[in-house]
Protein backbone atom coordinates (compact mmCIF):
# COMPACT_ATOMS: atom_id res chain seq x y z
CA UNK A 1 0.00 0.00 0.00
CA UNK A 2 1.18 3.34 -0.43
CA UNK A 3 -0.51 6.98 -0.68
CA UNK A 4 0.32 9.61 -3.12
CA UNK A 5 1.36 12.47 -0.58
CA UNK A 6 1.85 15.96 -1.70
CA UNK A 7 4.89 18.61 -0.60
CA UNK A 8 2.04 21.53 0.56
CA UNK A 9 -1.50 21.21 1.95
CA UNK A 10 -4.25 23.85 3.26
CA UNK A 11 -4.67 24.69 6.44
CA UNK A 12 -5.78 27.46 9.07
CA UNK A 13 -2.95 29.15 10.60
CA UNK A 14 -2.58 31.74 13.31
CA UNK A 15 -0.64 34.68 11.57
CA UNK A 16 -1.63 36.99 14.46
CA UNK A 17 -2.67 38.45 18.23
CA UNK A 18 -6.81 38.61 18.22
CA UNK A 19 -9.78 36.41 17.97
CA UNK A 20 -10.16 33.69 15.74
CA UNK A 21 -11.76 35.56 12.94
CA UNK A 22 -8.70 38.23 13.15
CA UNK A 23 -6.02 35.60 14.30
CA UNK A 24 -6.64 32.96 11.76
CA UNK A 25 -6.26 32.71 7.97
CA UNK A 26 -6.50 30.07 5.53
CA UNK A 27 -3.40 28.95 3.31
CA UNK A 28 -3.14 26.50 0.47
CA UNK A 29 1.44 26.38 0.55
CA UNK A 30 1.91 25.18 4.03
CA UNK A 31 4.39 22.42 3.53
CA UNK A 32 3.90 19.23 4.38
CA UNK A 33 6.43 17.28 6.83
CA UNK A 34 8.39 13.98 6.39
CA UNK A 35 7.92 12.01 9.84
CA UNK A 36 11.83 11.75 11.08
CA UNK A 37 12.52 8.09 13.09
CA UNK A 38 9.65 6.61 15.44
CA UNK A 39 7.03 9.31 13.87
CA UNK A 40 4.01 8.71 11.36
CA UNK A 41 2.47 11.38 8.76
CA UNK A 42 -0.85 10.80 9.52
CA UNK A 43 -3.71 12.50 6.74
CA UNK A 44 -6.48 14.30 8.61
CA UNK A 45 -9.77 13.30 8.80
CA UNK A 46 -11.20 15.47 11.75
CA UNK A 47 -10.22 18.00 13.90
CA UNK A 48 -11.54 18.84 17.25
CA UNK A 49 -11.19 22.77 18.47
CA UNK A 50 -10.29 23.39 22.10
CA UNK A 51 -10.72 26.82 24.75
CA UNK A 52 -7.12 26.87 25.18
CA UNK A 53 -6.76 27.26 21.54
CA UNK A 54 -8.65 30.65 21.33
CA UNK A 55 -7.70 31.78 24.39
CA UNK A 56 -4.26 31.73 23.60
CA UNK A 57 -4.89 33.32 20.19
CA UNK A 58 -6.64 36.27 21.89
CA UNK A 59 -4.04 36.43 24.90
CA UNK A 60 -0.41 36.15 23.89
CA UNK A 61 1.19 38.59 21.70
CA UNK A 62 3.20 37.78 18.64
CA UNK A 63 6.59 38.37 20.21
CA UNK A 64 6.16 35.37 22.54
CA UNK A 65 3.56 32.97 20.44
CA UNK A 66 6.31 33.05 17.50
CA UNK A 67 3.16 32.93 14.41
CA UNK A 68 2.99 32.23 12.63
CA UNK A 69 1.53 28.38 12.92
CA UNK A 70 -0.95 25.56 12.34
CA UNK A 71 -4.05 25.99 14.97
CA UNK A 72 -4.94 23.42 17.05
CA UNK A 73 -3.97 19.72 19.15
CA UNK A 74 -6.87 16.94 18.18
CA UNK A 75 -7.28 15.35 15.22
CA UNK A 76 -7.85 11.91 13.91
CA UNK A 77 -7.00 10.53 10.82
CA UNK A 78 -5.03 7.54 8.45
CA UNK A 79 -1.49 6.61 8.29
CA UNK A 80 0.19 7.85 5.28
CA UNK A 81 3.66 7.10 6.29
CA UNK A 82 5.73 5.86 9.21
CA UNK A 83 9.49 5.84 9.58
CA UNK A 84 10.69 3.05 12.04
CA UNK A 85 6.96 2.82 13.94
CA UNK A 86 6.45 -0.52 15.46
CA UNK A 87 2.94 0.37 16.45
CA UNK A 88 1.28 1.35 13.13
CA UNK A 89 1.85 0.47 9.46
CA UNK A 90 -0.03 2.45 6.15
CA UNK A 91 -3.52 2.63 6.58
CA UNK A 92 -4.10 2.01 10.24
CA UNK A 93 -7.07 4.51 11.55
CA UNK A 94 -6.06 6.87 14.23
CA UNK A 95 -6.41 9.44 16.57
CA UNK A 96 -4.31 11.43 18.32
CA UNK A 97 -2.79 15.41 19.65
CA UNK A 98 0.12 17.48 18.42
CA UNK A 99 1.78 18.41 21.50
CA UNK A 100 0.32 21.53 22.77
CA UNK A 101 2.04 24.83 23.32
CA UNK A 102 2.07 28.51 23.22
CA UNK A 103 4.33 28.28 19.87
CA UNK A 104 2.36 25.66 18.28
CA UNK A 105 2.67 21.94 18.02
CA UNK A 106 6.31 20.69 16.86
CA UNK A 107 7.78 22.51 13.87
CA UNK A 108 4.97 24.99 13.79
CA UNK A 109 2.30 22.28 12.86
CA UNK A 110 -1.27 22.19 14.22
CA UNK A 111 -4.91 20.18 13.60
CA UNK A 112 -6.57 22.12 11.42
CA UNK A 113 -4.41 20.71 8.52
CA UNK A 114 -4.41 18.53 5.96
CA UNK A 115 -1.50 16.52 6.82
CA UNK A 116 0.36 16.35 10.20
CA UNK A 117 3.62 14.42 11.06
CA UNK A 118 4.59 13.64 15.18
CA UNK A 119 5.92 10.79 16.83
CA UNK A 120 4.01 7.68 16.97
CA UNK A 121 3.95 7.69 21.26
CA UNK A 122 1.15 10.65 20.35
CA UNK A 123 -1.16 8.60 18.54
CA UNK A 124 -3.50 5.93 19.44
CA UNK A 125 -5.71 3.14 17.65
CA UNK A 126 -9.23 4.07 16.48
CA UNK A 127 -11.18 1.16 17.29
CA UNK A 128 -14.05 0.74 13.52
CA UNK A 129 -16.97 1.03 16.17
CA UNK A 130 -16.25 5.21 16.29
CA UNK A 131 -16.30 7.78 13.66
CA UNK A 132 -12.96 9.86 12.95
CA UNK A 133 -15.38 13.08 14.00
CA UNK A 134 -16.04 10.64 17.40
CA UNK A 135 -12.33 9.96 17.69
CA UNK A 136 -10.91 13.51 17.11
CA UNK A 137 -11.81 15.09 20.12
CA UNK A 138 -10.46 12.23 22.73
CA UNK A 139 -7.02 13.07 23.11
CA UNK A 140 -6.29 16.05 24.50
CA UNK A 141 -9.62 15.99 27.11
CA UNK A 142 -9.40 12.23 27.62
CA UNK A 143 -5.17 12.51 28.63
CA UNK A 144 -6.37 15.28 30.59
CA UNK A 145 -9.11 13.38 32.79
CA UNK A 146 -6.58 10.73 32.95
CA UNK A 147 -4.00 12.65 34.76
CA UNK A 148 -6.47 14.08 37.26
CA UNK A 149 -8.24 11.47 38.01
CA UNK A 150 -6.03 8.38 37.75
CA UNK A 151 -2.22 9.42 38.18
CA UNK A 152 -3.00 12.08 40.74
CA UNK A 153 -6.47 11.90 42.11
CA UNK A 154 -5.97 7.70 41.73
CA UNK A 155 -9.38 6.88 41.90
CA UNK A 156 -10.63 3.68 42.34
CA UNK A 157 -14.18 1.54 43.26
CA UNK A 158 -16.68 2.95 45.62
CA UNK A 159 -15.57 6.21 45.65
CA UNK A 160 -17.55 9.43 45.61
CA UNK A 161 -16.34 11.64 42.81
CA UNK A 162 -17.85 15.16 41.97
CA UNK A 163 -17.28 16.53 38.08
CA UNK A 164 -17.68 20.14 37.50
CA UNK A 165 -18.32 20.89 34.39
CA UNK A 166 -19.87 17.51 33.18
CA UNK A 167 -20.73 18.37 30.02
CA UNK A 168 -17.42 20.06 28.62
CA UNK A 169 -14.79 18.40 26.57
CA UNK A 170 -12.97 17.47 29.73
CA UNK A 171 -16.06 16.77 31.92
CA UNK A 172 -17.74 14.74 29.62
CA UNK A 173 -14.77 12.30 29.26
CA UNK A 174 -14.09 12.56 33.08
CA UNK A 175 -17.60 11.13 34.09
CA UNK A 176 -17.14 8.24 31.83
CA UNK A 177 -13.49 7.71 33.10
CA UNK A 178 -15.31 7.64 36.75
CA UNK A 179 -17.60 5.59 36.36
CA UNK A 180 -15.44 3.06 34.13
CA UNK A 181 -13.35 3.05 37.69
CA UNK A 182 -16.22 1.99 39.26
CA UNK A 183 -16.88 5.64 41.28
CA UNK A 184 -20.33 6.78 42.02
CA UNK A 185 -20.15 9.99 40.24
CA UNK A 186 -22.13 13.49 41.10
CA UNK A 187 -21.59 16.14 38.14
CA UNK A 188 -22.74 19.74 37.57
CA UNK A 189 -23.80 21.40 34.29
CA UNK A 190 -26.73 23.52 33.01
CA UNK A 191 -29.73 22.86 32.71
CA UNK A 192 -30.11 22.37 29.03
CA UNK A 193 -27.07 19.47 29.13
CA UNK A 194 -28.25 17.54 32.00
CA UNK A 195 -29.84 14.75 29.98
CA UNK A 196 -26.98 14.44 28.02
CA UNK A 197 -24.63 13.96 31.06
CA UNK A 198 -27.07 11.66 32.58
CA UNK A 199 -26.33 9.68 29.69
CA UNK A 200 -22.42 9.66 30.15
CA UNK A 201 -23.26 7.57 33.41
CA UNK A 202 -23.40 10.55 36.13
CA UNK A 203 -25.62 9.19 38.82
CA UNK A 204 -26.46 12.24 39.74
CA UNK A 205 -26.45 15.63 38.05
CA UNK A 206 -26.91 19.32 39.25
CA UNK A 207 -28.27 22.82 37.55
CA UNK A 208 -24.70 25.31 38.17
CA UNK A 209 -27.43 28.12 36.94
CA UNK A 210 -30.02 27.32 39.56
CA UNK A 211 -27.14 27.74 42.34
CA UNK A 212 -23.44 27.67 41.84
CA UNK A 213 -21.77 24.19 43.35
CA UNK A 214 -20.31 25.01 46.43
CA UNK A 215 -22.99 27.35 47.26
CA UNK A 216 -25.59 23.88 47.07
CA UNK A 217 -23.17 21.54 48.88
CA UNK A 218 -22.20 24.18 51.82
CA UNK A 219 -25.71 24.04 52.54
CA UNK A 220 -26.42 20.69 51.58
CA UNK A 221 -23.50 18.52 51.82
CA UNK A 222 -23.34 15.23 50.10
CA UNK A 223 -23.59 12.03 51.60
CA UNK A 224 -21.10 10.67 51.38
CA UNK A 225 -18.66 13.82 51.04
CA UNK A 226 -16.52 13.49 48.04
CA UNK A 227 -13.35 11.95 47.90
CA UNK A 228 -12.29 13.83 44.77
CA UNK A 229 -13.15 16.75 43.23
CA UNK A 230 -12.81 17.35 39.38
CA UNK A 231 -13.08 20.61 38.65
CA UNK A 232 -13.06 20.29 34.44
CA UNK A 233 -13.58 24.28 33.60
CA UNK A 234 -11.78 25.74 36.74
CA UNK A 235 -13.30 29.21 36.35
CA UNK A 236 -13.56 29.76 39.96
CA UNK A 237 -11.72 29.18 42.91
CA UNK A 238 -14.27 28.92 45.30
CA UNK A 239 -15.06 25.79 44.73
CA UNK A 240 -11.80 24.32 46.22
CA UNK A 241 -11.91 27.68 48.91
CA UNK A 242 -15.38 25.96 50.44
CA UNK A 243 -14.83 22.50 49.72
CA UNK A 244 -13.97 21.48 53.76
CA UNK A 245 -17.70 21.76 53.94
CA UNK A 246 -18.27 19.09 51.33
CA UNK A 247 -14.72 17.04 50.79
CA UNK A 248 -13.06 14.44 53.04
CA UNK A 249 -10.66 15.95 54.93
CA UNK A 250 -8.33 13.23 53.41
CA UNK A 251 -10.03 13.82 49.66
CA UNK A 252 -7.89 15.78 47.52
CA UNK A 253 -9.48 18.50 44.30
CA UNK A 254 -7.82 18.44 40.88
CA UNK A 255 -8.61 20.94 38.56
CA UNK A 256 -7.22 21.62 34.99
CA UNK A 257 -5.82 24.69 35.65
CA UNK A 258 -4.60 26.44 32.62
CA UNK A 259 -5.52 23.43 30.19
CA UNK A 260 -9.21 24.69 29.99
CA UNK A 261 -8.30 27.58 28.80
CA UNK A 262 -10.61 29.51 31.42
CA UNK A 263 -8.26 32.09 33.50
CA UNK A 264 -6.17 33.24 30.54
CA UNK A 265 -7.68 36.63 30.40
CA UNK A 266 -5.61 39.61 31.09
CA UNK A 267 -8.52 41.39 32.66
CA UNK A 268 -9.07 38.13 35.10
CA UNK A 269 -5.55 38.89 36.17
CA UNK A 270 -5.84 40.78 39.44
CA UNK A 271 -8.42 37.65 40.63
CA UNK A 272 -6.49 35.05 39.72
CA UNK A 273 -3.83 35.91 41.90
CA UNK A 274 -5.62 36.81 44.49
CA UNK A 275 -7.57 33.74 44.21
CA UNK A 276 -3.93 31.28 43.65
CA UNK A 277 -2.96 33.32 47.09
CA UNK A 278 -5.94 31.45 48.88
CA UNK A 279 -5.44 28.09 47.05
CA UNK A 280 -1.55 28.04 47.55
CA UNK A 281 0.02 30.23 50.11
CA UNK A 282 -2.46 30.23 53.17
CA UNK A 283 -2.36 28.33 55.76
CA UNK A 284 -5.52 27.00 57.17
CA UNK A 285 -5.90 29.59 60.44
CA UNK A 286 -5.44 31.93 57.97
CA UNK A 287 -8.19 31.28 56.23
CA UNK A 288 -6.63 28.60 53.43
CA UNK A 289 -8.30 25.53 52.56
CA UNK A 290 -7.49 22.86 54.63
CA UNK A 291 -7.63 20.21 51.66
CA UNK A 292 -5.35 18.75 49.41
CA UNK A 293 -5.12 20.59 45.96
CA UNK A 294 -3.51 19.68 42.18
CA UNK A 295 -3.98 20.69 39.27
CA UNK A 296 -3.72 17.97 36.44
CA UNK A 297 -2.80 18.75 32.07
CA UNK A 298 -2.02 16.63 29.17
CA UNK A 299 1.29 15.65 29.51
CA UNK A 300 3.61 16.00 26.52
CA UNK A 301 4.96 12.23 26.97
CA UNK A 302 2.32 10.71 26.08
CA UNK A 303 2.12 8.43 29.15
CA UNK A 304 -1.84 8.64 28.98
CA UNK A 305 -2.65 7.21 25.74
CA UNK A 306 -1.92 3.41 26.57
CA UNK A 307 -4.59 3.84 29.58
CA UNK A 308 -7.02 6.24 26.77
CA UNK A 309 -6.77 3.48 24.05
CA UNK A 310 -7.64 0.84 26.41
CA UNK A 311 -10.75 2.23 27.78
CA UNK A 312 -11.80 3.48 23.92
CA UNK A 313 -10.93 -0.01 22.51
CA UNK A 314 -13.13 -1.73 25.52
CA UNK A 315 -16.05 0.74 24.40
CA UNK A 316 -15.81 2.09 27.95
CA UNK A 317 -14.98 5.62 26.86
CA UNK A 318 -16.32 7.51 23.79
CA UNK A 319 -15.78 10.96 22.04
CA UNK A 320 -19.03 13.20 22.75
CA UNK A 321 -19.55 15.23 19.36
CA UNK A 322 -21.55 18.55 19.86
CA UNK A 323 -21.34 19.55 16.25
CA UNK A 324 -19.97 19.71 12.89
CA UNK A 325 -18.18 21.99 10.56
CA UNK A 326 -16.49 21.98 7.18
CA UNK A 327 -13.03 22.86 6.94
CA UNK A 328 -14.00 26.01 5.44
CA UNK A 329 -16.40 26.61 7.70
CA UNK A 330 -13.58 27.07 10.56
CA UNK A 331 -14.42 30.24 11.92
CA UNK A 332 -18.23 28.91 12.28
CA UNK A 333 -16.81 26.45 14.40
CA UNK A 334 -15.30 28.56 16.68
CA UNK A 335 -18.05 31.16 17.14
CA UNK A 336 -20.09 27.97 18.46
CA UNK A 337 -17.20 27.43 20.64
CA UNK A 338 -16.56 30.48 22.20
CA UNK A 339 -20.71 30.62 23.36
CA UNK A 340 -19.32 28.31 26.28
CA UNK A 341 -22.56 25.94 25.28
CA UNK A 342 -21.09 23.04 23.74
CA UNK A 343 -22.24 19.86 25.06
CA UNK A 344 -19.01 18.16 23.81
CA UNK A 345 -16.54 18.87 21.03
CA UNK A 346 -16.62 21.24 18.29
CA UNK A 347 -15.33 18.98 15.16
CA UNK A 348 -13.87 20.43 12.15
CA UNK A 349 -14.05 18.22 9.06
CA UNK A 350 -11.04 18.65 7.60
CA UNK A 351 -11.77 16.08 4.85
CA UNK A 352 -15.53 14.94 3.85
Amino acid sequence: MSYNIPRIQKAWQIMRQGKPQVALEFKSNVPVLQPDDGQVLVKIKSAALNPVGYKVMKMLPDLIARRPYTAEYDFSGVVVEENNSTRFKLGDEVYGQVAAGVTGGPRGQGALAEYVTLDAVQVAHKPESISFDEAAGLSMAGRTAIDGLVDIAKIHPGQHVFINGGSSGVGSIAVQIAKAYGCTVTASCSGRNMAFVKNLGADKVIDYTISPPHELFVKNPPSPLFDVIFDAVATTTWLFVNCASYLKPDGIFVDTGANSGAHLSWSRTPWLIAGAAQVYLLPSWLGGTNRKHASCNDRPDGRAVPELEKLVEAGKVKGVVDSTHAFGDTLKAYEKLMTGHAAGKVIVKVED
